[in-house]
């Protein structure tokens, strides 16, 4: 029986003075071939972002495909806005809401040239509102995590088969992961997401997550980019 497609989500990354904010994490995965989908929160970018991630766009498996795709992870990941100090896309309003995503679409495209095609919203939080923001925008087939499911839109899926390998925001564990994958492993067989931050991990937890990445291959499960599993179906 095929294993489940693994989606790499990580997390919160930015650039600085030529660097991404996770350049370890990145450079691993580059040198194991190992596909991931990494979330950018626009305003995190410095004008230098296109020298910071031109190699990791650049990349490719052993088949020639690329190895990053680049999801929208807002535009500023703020959790303080009116009215009632609300993340960005949680009881923010269409305006609001619409605003935000926008300017994160545009700054991507802007520094990294690139086209979005998956969402995941800071904190995980998004609204009934946000399902017309990202539902009126053709170029998105993907949202992460949200917590009120699209409904009504069949061509944006949202990906919420979770299996975590960090006991908490950074800590990345791999006896932690163990207990998530036995629990899940005959519940998701068709893909799992693996929510990760790594512009928090140091040398230790980079070891962990290096373990994870050995016990997946060698259980001969497959690393997918988030959009080319929406476009699957």
């Amino acid at each position: 029986m095929a294993q489940a497609k693994v989606i790499l989500k990580l997390d919160d990354l930015g650039s600085k003075n030529n660097m991404t904010t996770a350049n370890p994490v990145l450079d691993t995965l580059v040198a194991r071939k190992v596909k991931a989908a990494i979330g950018v929160i626009a305003s995190r970018l410095d004008s230098t972002a296109g020298v910071a991630y031109d190699k990791y766009l650049r990349a490719t498996d052993k088949k020639g495909e690329k190895l990053f795709e680049v999801w929208h992870h807002g535009y500023d990941h703020s959790n303080v806005n009116p009215p009632d100090r609300n993340p960005e896309f949680k009881g923010t309003g269409y305006a609001f809401q619409l605003d935000h995503f926008k300017r994160g679409d545009q700054r991507i495209k802007q520094l990294l040239g690139v086209q979005m095609h998956t969402f995941g919203a800071p904190f995980n939080a998004t609204d009934a509102v946000f399902n017309h923001v990202i539902g009126d925008d053709v170029n998105y087939t993907a949202v992460f995590f949200a917590s009120v499911k699209p409904s009504g839109n069949k061509r944006v899926i949202n990906l919420d088969n979770r299996v975590n390998m960090e006991s908490a925001t950074g800590v990345v564990n791999f006896a932690y992961f163990l207990t998530e994958y036995e629990k899940y492993k005959t519940v998701y067989t068709d893909y799992i997401v693996m929510q990760g931050h790594p512009n928090q991990w140091d040398a230790a937890k980079l070891a962990e997550f290096n373990k994870i990445l050995d016990f997946l291959i060698a259980q001969k499960h497959e690393f997918v980019l988030p959009y080319a599993y929406s476009n699957r179906r």
